[in-house]
């Protein structure tokens, strides 16, 4: 009685752990997401689940998160070591998404960050260097309406990517179309911001 008793408790903690988990749906091949991994609350791989069968229906997709398969072996190397050393060399890999082209198109310098709804607390940033030079920049998460439009003209969605508060790096994720060059022009001289756009 007291074994059935202790098995049923550990499930019920198991459940409770479960509830708390956020699942990231793995891109093993660009376009096609084939498994999912399961994160606690702390971003913090939970072993020992994989036995578990978990009903996830096709409407509640739109709740999970998409992350490349890259990311998250990075992210597992850095939390199974525990290794400072590593954690930089990782950042540095995805801040270099900032000065070169990877996967989106690279901003080109001098860049502007603005949100649009608040467009009096921009900021202008003349180079790559300066960006990446400023841990407030690079390491925290921006205000959610935060924008990057580059000198061609170009906005730019951000990422903010987890690798533990505080040692996370905010990226260039994808350009947002929908604007001309010409319109970001107009709502940069409508706000009086000293920012040129070739």
């Amino acid at each position: 009685m007291q074994s059935f008793l202790s098995g049923q408790l550990e499930n019920y903690y198991l459940v409770q752990r479960l509830k708390r988990v956020a699942y990231w749906w793995i891109e093993l091949k660009e376009g096609i997401i084939k498994r999912k991994v399961p994160f606690d609350i702390l971003k913090s791989p939970i072993t020992g689940l994989e036995k578990i069968s978990i009903d996830l229906k096709e409407q509640d997709l739109s709740k999970y998160e998409e992350i490349q398969l890259e990311l998250f072996e990075d992210l597992l190397g850095i939390y199974s070591k525990r290794d400072f050393n590593k954690l930089v060399k990782t950042h540095n890999k995805y801040l270099e998404s900032w000065r070169i082209t990877i996967k989106t198109p690279a901003p080109v310098f001098p860049i502007l960050i603005i949100n649009p709804k608040l467009p009096s607390g921009y900021l202008l940033i003349e180079n790559a260097n300066r960006l990446l030079g400023d841990s407030d920049l690079t390491g925290y998460e921006w205000d959610s309406g935060d924008i990057v439009i580059d000198k061609l003209g170009r906005i730019y969605k951000v990422e903010y990517l987890n690798f533990g508060h505080p040692m996370g790096v905010v990226i260039p994720k994808s350009i947002i179309e929908g604007m001309t060059k010409k319109e970001v022009k107009e709502f940069i001289n409508s706000e009086n911001i000293p920012f040129e756009i070739e």
